[in-house]
């Protein structure tokens, strides 16, 4: 899954460098994590305290639109694409 640090931290309107002021680590180290790390969970709960922002908000969020899943009713998966997809296999169900 794609982190969105550097959008994150464009969106509060703080640099790398500040970034790591307050939290006591070097821009350099900031800047390396954003590019090429893989920061921890404990990591990403600091960095989201010292911006003042959700954690989830470093992650990409998926781009579905429209109406998609699965339902299943008796044993057998059904797959949906759309709210007329869900109408049918409601109206096969109650017959």
């Amino acid at each position: 899954m794609k982190l969105r640090i550097q959008e994150v931290l464009d969106q509060y309107n703080i640099s790398a460098a500040e970034l790591g002021r307050r939290i006591g680590v070097s821009r350099a180290s900031i800047s390396n994590t954003i590019n090429n790390g893989n920061p921890g969970a404990q990591m990403l709960i600091k960095w989201a305290e010292a911006i003042g922002c959700k954690i989830s908000e470093f992650f990409e969020k998926p781009q579905i639109e429209g109406t998609t899943g699965y339902i299943e009713h008796n044993g057998e998966v059904y797959k949906i694409n759309s709210i007329s997809d869900i109408e049918k296999l409601l109206d096969d169900i109650k017959k």
